[in-house]
């Protein structure tokens, strides 16, 4: 008889630490009960999403998602931290996504449900873990499809006034009225994306008001909610019919980029190779901080693992598209921003346009003039020497064309990326809302589209709304650092469920099989009222197991007699289940994976951090002298905690797709997401622990009282204890 034991106060600290640390199971909970109405089983139904993706139109998500931003705007932002070097700042990111993408890829195909990094870190780590990066990529979708709208109007706005700039009078009793109107337009666009807030508000005239006061009030952006909410009313046609207009502007934008290096390399003397030298001014610190800033703009195959309940054959497609579509981008990254920084000086490329300022620049000015206008003090007078569409004469047409062509494509480039952010945030809410942890209005599903019509609404009203008025520029670099946070989260999360027991079943009894080892085949008829009750296989996080210990339903040797006699098979002859002597060992690594884990990435970011924001100036050698041996004895935790991992026992590979070498592998995507985000200033830091501070206080202000989880385990509770005996082992979960 088991002997009781003393129940815990609702707010007690291992209360509170069974609620943070419970972990979803792998798999969607499965209906039991034979008793279910058909009102229900139809709910249920309706809020799933349908399979309608194939291989290529995730390919085309996360390259449209990818190469939107990052492609026409990054590039110039991010050269002027890195020099021509942004090209090995894309590959950085690169490198480090491939790593990650590997974990990805094995998530995906062995936990196909949308919610991507959410999902597998709940999966892995636990509910808040799971709910804080959740919160991350709100910032790093929605934020990011922001940005996006931002540029979209820029390039819209430069696209047209270049065309009004350009447009021939040839005199007669209409001219000034022509002139006019054109002068009138071209105000209008400019007050479209620079629209001085007391405006809104304000009858007074500003047109009297000298240019540089109007600047310096705070101005917001109408035109980036035109595109906001084009790109949200085609969503909420239907997941196949939205990848059908993804795909045309995708090609459309692919198009347009090869046309850049084609155009470029091929123009003869407008790719200078003095341009590319020195290829790191600033040194490696400048390739890592501009890394930092650009790793926001390969979110792509984070995108495509959005969709992996609505993408046929999971298992097999999710992998290819992870990984087929970073790998583009990647190349298309380097590719482009090479040939960019080769046309001309980073000077003149600028941080809104570059591309078209490359193009625009060769057009008007020979590489001698180039130089020369770099020189000039007055940004304007540059402007008008080099970036003029009204400059004569023009030296290569074609780049002048060229510079028209990809100003009118990037719109479409910018709208396919706006499109796929857009696209991937609903899903996201759709998970975190079918879990409890968000308002279940965003898990409701339209039955006719399989779209998540109010998730995509809100979301669409809200992104709308942060585009106009809220100016994000400065966010770009906390974007960057959330996107690494999750991207390490997934790391460490391969490394956690390689040698961890994921949880099997669901507190309440149901099924939730698992993908990593060999599945149950359980034959259940709709006439047996038998109901199956798993041991919730989980392994706490803290030392004391942080009260992570649910009710105990049965013993493993009674769940296998009961499981095989389901099958037709009582005498267990055909027992798929993992070896029992691979489970124990599972059991004696405990909480030292994440510890380890833990340990190893923290120590990284230290040191990178140090490393990349200590002066030069060797003034005080008492401080050089303690900071190179802080630097050695973490550089020593960090190789012990490497090395300690890679001797802990691993449960055996998973039937579907495998990322190779755990744990060196995603370990090597951790060493690169730290450097990466040492490299970034300690106000993104600042910034990024204020967004996750507040993601915290609406956990525990909703999430952690309505989470699904909690649930399950309070029914089962309430389930199996005996009347006779109440305290009798159990210990009840509050939160």
């Amino acid at each position: 008889m088991t002997q009781p034991t003393q129940t815990s106060s609702p707010y007690s600290y291992q209360s509170l630490s069974t609620a943070i640390t419970r972990r979803r199971p792998l798999h969607r909970q499965k209906q039991q009960s034979n008793t279910t109405s058909m009102n229900e089983a139809s709910q249920a139904e309706n809020q799933r999403l349908k399979r309608s993706l194939s291989l290529t139109d995730l390919i085309f998500y996360g390259v449209g998602c990818s190469v939107g931003a990052g492609i026409y705007s990054l590039v110039g932002i991010g050269a002027n931290l890195a020099g021509p070097g942004i090209a090995l700042s894309f590959a950085l990111c690169g490198v480090a996504c491939i790593f990650t993408s590997l974990g990805y890829a094995e998530f995906a195909a062995r936990v196909p449900l949308a919610g991507s990094a959410y999902t597998f870190t709940y999966v892995s780590f636990g509910e808040l873990c799971g709910w804080l990066v959740g919160w991350n990529l709100t910032l790093g979708y929605a934020v990011s499809a922001s940005v996006v709208a931002r540029s979209w109007a820029a390039y819209l706005v430069g696209f047209v006034q270049g065309m009004l700039h350009t447009t021939e009078i040839n005199g007669g009793d209409d001219e000034d009225r022509t002139i006019t109107s054109i002068l009138n337009v071209s105000k209008f666009l400019h007050w479209s994306i620079h629209a001085p807030l007391p405006n809104l508000f304000s009858t007074r005239d500003y047109s009297a008001i000298d240019n540089a006061t109007i600047t310096n009030s705070y101005e917001c952006c109408p035109l980036a909610m035109l595109i906001i909410i084009l790109c949200t009313l085609v969503l909420l046609t239907g997941a196949k019919e939205s990848s059908r207009f993804n795909s045309a502007m995708t090609i459309l934008n692919l198009s347009i980029l090869g046309f850049v290096i084609l155009a470029g390399t091929g123009s003869g003397t407008a790719f200078q190779v003095d341009n590319l030298t020195p290829v790191l001014p600033h040194g490696w610190q400048g390739v890592g901080r501009a890394a930092g800033l650009v790793f926001f703009s390969y979110l792509g195959f984070d995108m495509v693992s959005c969709l992996s309940e609505e993408v046929e054959h999971p298992e097999r497609n999710m992998p290819i598209g992870i990984i087929g579509s970073l790998l583009s981008s990647m190349f298309i990254y380097c590719m482009v921003s090479i040939v960019v920084v080769g046309l001309a000086p980073v000077m003149l490329l600028g941080e809104d346009i570059p591309i078209v300022n490359a193009l625009l620049a060769n057009a008007c000015c020979t590489h001698d003039e180039q130089v020369s206008a770099v020189s000039l003090d007055d940004s304007t007078l540059r402007h008008d020497t080099c970036l003029n569409y009204a400059c004569k004469p023009i030296l290569h047409s074609m780049l002048y064309m060229g510079s028209r062509i990809v100003s009118f494509g990037a719109i479409f480039g910018l709208t396919t990326a706006c499109f796929a952010c857009l696209m991937g945030q609903p899903r996201i809410f759709f998970s975190m809302a079918q879990d409890g942890l968000l308002f279940k209005i965003y898990a409701k599903v339209n039955p006719k589209t399989g779209v998540p019509t109010m998730g995509t609404i809100l979301t669409g009203v809200f992104t709308a709304l942060v585009a106009c008025f809220i100016d994000l520029e400065s966010l770009a670099n906390a974007i960057s650092l959330g996107t690494l946070q999750v991207f390490t989260f997934v790391n460490a999360g391969v490394i956690i469920l390689r040698m961890t027991l994921p949880v099997k079943s669901w507190p309440n009894g149901s099924l939730a099989l698992d993908d990593g080892c060999e599945r149950w085949d359980l034959v259940r008829t709709q006439h047996q009222k038998q109901r199956q009750r798993h041991q919730d296989e989980r392994t706490p996080l803290l030392p004391d197991h942080g009260g992570a210990e649910i009710v105990i339903d049965s013993t493993r040797k009674a769940q296998l007699v009961e499981m095989n006699s389901l099958s037709g098979d009582p005498a267990g002859r055909n027992d798929f289940s993992p070896k029992e002597s691979n489970q124990a060992e599972l059991r004696e690594n405990g909480s030292w994976p994440h510890w380890l884990t833990f340990c190893f990435t923290t120590c990284l970011v230290i040191i990178f951090a140090i490393s990349s924001h200590s002066t030069d100036e060797k003034s005080d050698e008492r401080v050089g002298t303690r900071l190179h041996i802080l630097l050695a004895i973490l550089i020593a935790i960090t190789l012990i905690c490497a090395a300690v991992l890679s001797r802990l026992p691993q449960a055996p590979p998973p039937a579907t797709f495998t990322c190779p070498c755990v744990p060196i592998i995603p370990l090597l995507g951790i060493l690169c997401n730290s450097y990466m985000m040492g490299s970034l200033p300690l106000s993104t830091w600042y910034a990024i622990f204020l967004w996750l501070l507040v993601g915290i206080c609406f956990y525990f202000g909703y999430g952690i009282h309505h989470s699904e989880l909690r649930h399950s385990t309070v029914q089962n509770s309430a389930k199996t204890i005996p009347p006779e005996e109440p305290n009798d082992g159990a210990r009840p979960e509050h939160f």
